[in-house]
């Protein structure tokens, strides 16, 4: 850890105050050409309290660590400054940086106001439940460097994908009204924004390793180019791999995870930014008993580890896997006159095949509404085909933020403008289990085939959904910036 100190010292003068007695000389003190009486000697005033007296001493002192820790941020880092006018907190580097290293982003705000949240993993990674005043995270606005980043269909925000925690710069939580500007329309609970951290000017890396119980353990690396000689130009990779064997049950977690940050600077403020985020998530499923079953068998009840025919809570039937990519490319540019131009295109990618089985009738299955071909499949039991489920989904959302700023005096007009297209395609087959409990294929190469060619699938679903919005806002700052006026448009 590296650590700097800065201090600075400002000579303050004060007209009122009466002005500190004078160094004079002994022949000085004794002579009176005017014939007054000769002051009384006194002792001289050392020249060290003559300057405490006349100087205002201020320090201004923090520390630069490699993990980002400054100490310059009130709380801890739980009380970022505010200058918004809405009710919101944030965490920054400060505090992040003291949580654990596999903690999302639903957890590291946990101990915010008006937040509630629970993990289904001690890595967070696999699923949550976060509320905020009585509102679940379906009913909650997230945002990451801009832009929207949860399902667009059922809203979820799966945030082990989005980024490391080593590489989060901060937190803002909007525990009240959103931002009314920003491109969400599911936000009646409150708004959610992340921030990473930005690339340093200085080349360099870093390196974190943690363990812990059930054998979990983190490896994750981050190289900053520095500046890029005179272009401009400075930015970062990072790769982190997670592992652990899940708390309950049989089987394990893996994670790997990239993050990448590139930034290009010119002029007074003007800036263009990719931001690169890549997850390849594997784990076994719990099973989630009832009140009953957790008072008779407690932690031990869970998928079971030895295969019979028929039994589909074998744990190997229950795998998911969450893979995801984002992508977000913030460019601002200041046209001069008070104008500012913003922009924020963005790519964000989710897919993953997860599994379950199903005991199928050989004779009595159906396709739809209509009533599927006798299953011919061999390793039938008693008129019964055990069958494992794979389903696909892959849900894309694309779009663009656009904002148009112009700031005259203590005030700020803005114009923007929101697209959104996102698609969702998902699906599912059903591959045959022997009586050892193995399947020819995870991936479903090898699914059940009807005689009329057809897969026989339970689902089989598209979806596609277009978004236009226009805004204008204005904001009024009054008082020097202690009273904020603001009211905006949105369509």
């Amino acid at each position: 850890m590296n650590a700097t100190a800065s201090f600075a010292a400002t000579n303050t003068k004060h007209p009122h105050r009466a002005p500190v007695s004078k160094l004079v000389s002994q022949d000085q003190r004794n002579s009176s050409s005017s014939g007054r009486p000769k002051a009384p000697d006194r002792k001289p005033v050392p020249r060290s309290l003559e300057a405490r007296s006349e100087e205002a001493m201020t320090i201004h002192a923090g520390i630069a660590a490699a993990n980002g820790v400054t100490n310059t941020t009130p709380g801890g880092g739980m009380m970022g400054m505010q200058r918004v006018p809405r009710s919101q907190s944030t965490v920054t580097r400060d505090y992040l940086a003291k949580q654990s290293p596999t903690a999302n982003m639903n957890e590291l705000i946990s101990a915010m106001p008006g937040v509630a949240y629970q993990s289904q993993d001690i890595m967070g990674a696999t699923g949550d439940a976060l509320s905020m005043r009585g509102m679940n995270e379906t009913e909650v606005g997230y945002l990451f460097e801009g832009a929207p980043v949860a399902d667009a269909f059922n809203y979820e925000p799966f945030t082990s994908t989005y980024v490391d925690n080593e590489n989060i710069g901060s937190i803002t939580v909007a525990q009240g009204s959103p931002d009314l500007t920003a491109p969400l329309y599911n936000t009646v609970g409150g708004q959610i924004s992340a921030k990473m951290i930005d690339p340093s000017h200085k080349m360099g890396g870093y390196l974190d390793l943690m363990g812990g119980n059930y054998s979990v353990n983190k490896e994750f690396v981050r190289f900053d180019t520095g500046d890029i000689g005179h272009s401009g130009i400075r930015g970062f990779l990072s790769f982190s791999n997670t592992h652990g064997h899940m708390d309950r049950g049989f089987g394990v977690l893996q994670r790997y995870h990239t993050d990448a940050k590139f930034i290009k600077e010119w002029g007074k403020s003007n800036s263009f930014g990719v931001v690169f985020s890549y997850t390849r998530l594997f784990w076994n499923a719990v099973r989630r008993p009832t009140m009953s079953q957790w008072n008779e068998y407690g932690r031990s009840f869970n998928f079971n580890e030895e295969y019979t025919p028929g039994d589909t809570a074998y744990y190997k039937f229950q795998t998911k896997n969450r893979n995801g990519i984002t992508i977000v490319a913030p460019l601002h540019l200041d046209l001069g006159s008070g104008l500012s131009f913003n922009a924020t295109p963005y790519f964000v990618l989710q897919y993953s095949p997860a599994t379950g089985a199903s005991n199928l009738s050989a004779d009595g299955s159906y396709y739809g509404t209509e009533p599927a071909d006798p299953l011919n499949q061999p390793y039938t039991v008693n008129g019964t085909v055990t069958a494992m489920g794979i389903g696909y989904y892959n849900a894309k959302n694309s779009g663009l933020t656009t904002s148009l700023d112009w700031k005259r005096g203590n005030n700020t007009l803005s114009f923007g403008y929101w697209y959104s297209y996102a698609t969702h395609w998902e699906e599912n087959s059903y591959s045959t289990v022997d009586l050892n409990g193995n399947v020819a294929n995870m991936d479903g190469k090898y699914p059940i085939i009807l005689q009329n060619g057809k897969v026989l699938r339970g689902y089989n679903l598209n979806l596609l959904q277009q978004t236009n919005a226009l805004f204008l806002s204005d904001r009024l700052d009054l008082l020097k910036n202690r009273l904020h006026l603001e009211g905006s448009k949105n369509r």
